[in-house]
């Protein structure tokens, strides 16, 4: 697979990406750190054990690195966790469905990287 394809199937923006680091290589190389993220380990935790403080820190550091490596359309799903997660003292319903919608774009984010 290439990066291209790679971005394709995880409703990214390849052209975006390769803009801002110029080579597929550099784009591989911060990509792979993606799936062992530590955000992702304190989001899952965070949001199990109901910390709506450390789930903003941890959902807010995701849309990050989203929005630096182009992965757009997990990118708006962090984004919206994000956006409900401010501020809260307790995960409401809505955080919990976002919540999932952000874990089901990650496994296409992880299982697409996973083939490069």
């Amino acid at each position: 697979m290439t990066v291209k394809e790679c971005y394709d199937e995880m409703d990214g923006n390849y052209d975006s990406v390769v803009g801002r680091l110029r080579s597929d290589e550099r784009i591989v190389r911060f990509l792979s750190r993606v799936p062992t993220d530590p955000c992702i380990t304190e989001l899952e935790t965070s949001m199990a054990s109901g910390d709506a403080p450390t789930a903003f820190r941890a959902s807010h550091t995701l849309k990050g690195i989203c929005l630096n490596l182009s992965l757009d359309k997990l990118a708006v799903s962090a984004n919206a966790l994000t956006d409900e997660l401010r501020g809260k003292d307790a995960i409401s319903d809505e955080a919990k469905k976002l919540y999932e919608e952000v874990k089901a774009n990650f496994a296409v984010v992880a299982a697409a990287i996973s083939k490069l």
